[in-house]
């Protein structure tokens, strides 16, 4: 046997689990098609993912101004504007975090977990992957040359690539697709609640589309265009002409990009929201975004693969030690987080979401639960918010609109 654990991916979920892994004493290769540092979107973080980068031991290993600090998210729709605060929450734990630069971040995570004794490949792609009654073959190719590795135990926490799912043909893809087009900018014109707080704003002449402008280090922005791929497709030219016409639609986006140049060309995704029936089985496990992504609304994406990565290795470490392990609690655990997400992300993309945000005046209450959701506390069972999202909305909603009426 040439490792207990193979985990392919070395991005947050990949690093967190191989580093939880290894703490353990447990032998653990990590395969990862790119080399490091490389590109990767998904910079913005959540404070709830402060907690879990420390559970994983790797907190300690990034340097505490290498990021650009996060304390909120501002919302805009024309001239309208709503700031949350992070640290005006329902549920204990951290009220900041990071927006990072993704080659830097990852890099240093990885990095982290070689420490505890990991082994990581780089430029390995994997082939295919055979299971056998007590173990599995994993076929891949390190710089162009064929290997294998026999293993007890699979993680697949390689992203979007869905390694995995896609070799098992296990992946359902979106009946409407969405895409995303975006870019960096060198912009140095903001203040300092502009550099604090990610933007999300909301196209004024179709709230269908929406922008992220996620400030980094060093004057550094991040800007997104995200909707349905249909909407996008209404627009005229390539992706280059298509995003700056909708970014010009934009006016608080516009002002912070006015004296800025793109530092790299416009990048495309599309039909992210794959779906995965399976995220485990005998002898392997999906974790991240391998497992199904949700959306780059709320910016979940670190803080799902992190907690799957934490929940998972707890499960595995009991798999390796011959216990039978009954999954439930781990699916329960993982779909109450996703749950909520979801309903915020429909609720977002319907207009509710839009309006009760936007909307001076909740309670403080009702706001301090809002905002624990937003901050990524969302396996926090006592927040009512958590526990029946789509209907509290829906409360929140009506009561908002009854007393703007009167």
């Amino acid at each position: 046997m040439d490792s207990d654990v193979i985990v392919i991916g070395a991005g947050p979920a990949g690093a967190a689990i191989s580093a939880i892994l290894s703490q353990k004493g447990y032998s653990v290769k990590v395969l990862e098609k790119s080399s490091f540092p490389r590109f990767s979107i998904g910079e913005s973080l959540l404070p709830q993912s402060m907690e879990f980068l420390d559970k994983a031991g790797l907190l300690d290993a990034i340097p505490p101004d290498l990021f650009q600090v996060k304390k909120g998210a501002l919302f805009a729709r024309g001239e309208q504007y709503s700031r949350i605060d992070f640290s005006k929450k329902f549920t204990n734990g951290p009220s900041e975090t990071w927006q990072v630069t993704r080659s830097d971040f990852d890099k240093i995570l990885i990095d982290k977990s070689a420490t505890y004794g990991s082994e990581v490949i780089y430029n390995a792609t994997v082939k295919k992957i055979s299971f056998l009654p007590d173990s599995a073959k994993v076929h891949f190719a390190e710089n162009n040359e064929d290997k294998e590795l026999q293993t007890k135990f699979i993680v697949d926490a390689s992203g979007a690539a869905m390694v995995l799912p896609r070799l098992m043909n296990d992946v359902s893809e979106p009946l409407q697709s969405k895409s995303a087009l975006f870019t960096h900018y060198n912009s140095d014109d903001r203040n300092l609640e502009e550099s604090e707080n990610i933007l999300i704003s909301i196209n004024p002449k179709n709230s269908k589309i929406w922008y992220w402008g996620i400030p980094l280090k060093n004057g550094g922005l991040s800007v997104g265009v995200v909707s349905d791929t249909k909407t996008l497709d209404e627009y005229q030219g390539n992706d280059s002409q298509v995003f700056n016409t909708i970014v010009s639609e934009e006016p608080s986006l516009n002002r912070r990009l006015k004296n800025s140049a793109p530092t790299m060309p416009i990048k495309k995704i599309t039909g992210y929201e794959a779906t995965i029936k399976n995220t485990h089985g005998k002898g392997f496990l999906l974790i991240g975004n391998a497992g199904g992504f949700i959306d780059p609304i709320f910016s979940s994406g670190v803080t799902v693969a992190l907690k799957s990565a934490i929940l998972g290795a707890e499960n595995i470490i009991k798999v390796l030690s011959g216990e039978t392990v009954d999954w439930t609690e781990y699916d329960k655990e993982m779909d109450l987080g996703n749950n909520t997400f979801r309903a915020y992300v429909k609720s977002w993309y319907e207009g509710p979401l839009q309006e009760i945000i936007l909307m001076e005046g909740k309670e403080e209450e009702i706001q301090k639960k809002i905002n624990s959701i937003l901050a990524g506390y969302v396996w926090d069972k006592e927040n009512s918010f958590v526990r029946e999202p789509a209907r509290k909305l829906k409360q929140v909603l009506s009561l908002i609109r009854k007393y703007s009426v009167s």
